[in-house]
């Protein structure tokens, strides 16, 4: 049933006929099932865990686990997860136009696929995309 739309909702059955050899007489099978095809909301807001990532303070060399775990994801639409770092210019984290002043350090979609610095030739894989170390 390729692109399935409310009107396909409803019952249905599979039906399976064979002749039984003895007597000729016709054999069937059948299951019947119900389909509900429901209007799903696309891009549902992702939810970031209450706390997270967090502040965090650090002694120059230490390394510092930053998470961001999400508390509901739409699996039919996934978020990107991106780290990035404001900056100051000028004294400022924002442009002249407004625009916030930000570097991208990576972007994960949650099977893992990332790219850094929002440069698509350098593309490799994390164990999880809500972690950055």
């Amino acid at each position: 049933m390729p692109n399935a739309a409310s009107d396909d909702s409803g019952n249905y059955t599979c039906v399976a006929v064979s002749a039984d050899e003895k007597d000729g007489e016709a054999v069937i099978g059948y299951r019947s099932f119900h389909v509900d095809v429901v209007t799903r909301i696309v891009g549902h807001a992702p939810i970031i865990e209450k706390g997270q990532p967090g502040n965090h303070s650090a002694v120059v060399g230490e390394d510092v686990r930053l998470t961001c775990e999400l508390a509901i994801v739409d699996h039919t639409s996934p978020p990107q997860v991106s780290w990035v770092r404001h900056f100051k210019r000028n004294g400022s984290y924002f442009a002249a136009d407004g625009s916030i002043n930000m570097q991208m350090l990576q972007s994960c979609s949650l099977n893992g696929m990332c790219t850094l610095n929002g440069d698509s030739e350098q593309t490799y894989i994390v164990d999880d995309p809500q972690v950055s170390i």
